[in-house]
């Protein structure tokens, strides 16, 4: 059957299925060369419009709608503005304003992410991944220490153009 040989040779070219007789059990080995090979080639893809303009112009629109998209999940998920639990209009005004300018921080990093070329390494949430785990330790007695910063941490601070503050 010619369809079941194809899936044969995809299933032989990106996977190796051991049988154990002793057990019975299968186990499969994942060839990482040829994976990692085919998955660079991912990322193709086609928008149609009724506007003329360039390629390189679509695709901009495209990732900024994207960002704009991340962002609100952003805004959900990050900046925790799934309920507001606020009572008062007063406070609401403030919560959405302190998301506001969260959102005006992510855009900053994002900007920066896009002129350094941080995209070919990281997504905007891996980025944030590895940022997030930089805490400040407060003390009864008003002193304070940070953990541990990384050489990777201090180069992604440098590329956002912000002074790290350690002591």
């Amino acid at each position: 059957d010619i369809k079941s040989a194809k899936i044969t040779d995809i299933i032989n070219k990106y996977c190796k299925i051991n049988y154990n007789e002793s057990n019975g059990l299968f186990s499969i080995d994942y060839n990482k060369v040829a994976i990692e090979d085919d998955t660079r080639k991912f990322g193709y893809f086609s928008l149609l419009s009724n506007i003329k303009i360039d390629s390189e112009e679509v695709l901009t629109k495209y990732r900024n709608k994207d960002v704009i998209e991340k962002s609100f999940d952003n805004l959900k998920n990050r900046l925790n503005l799934r309920r507001t639990g606020i009572h008062s209009f007063q406070n609401l005004e403030g919560q959405v304003f302190i998301q506001y300018i969260g959102l005006c921080f992510i855009l900053y990093v994002h900007k920066h992410m896009k002129e350094h070329g941080l995209y070919n390494n990281y997504s905007i949430e891996t980025l944030f991944d590895e940022l997030d785990v930089i805490s400040r330790f407060d003390y009864v007695n008003g002193s304070y220490h940070y953990n541990e910063i990384t050489k990777k941490q201090l180069e992604l601070y440098k590329y956002m153009d912000v002074e790290p503050i350690i002591k």
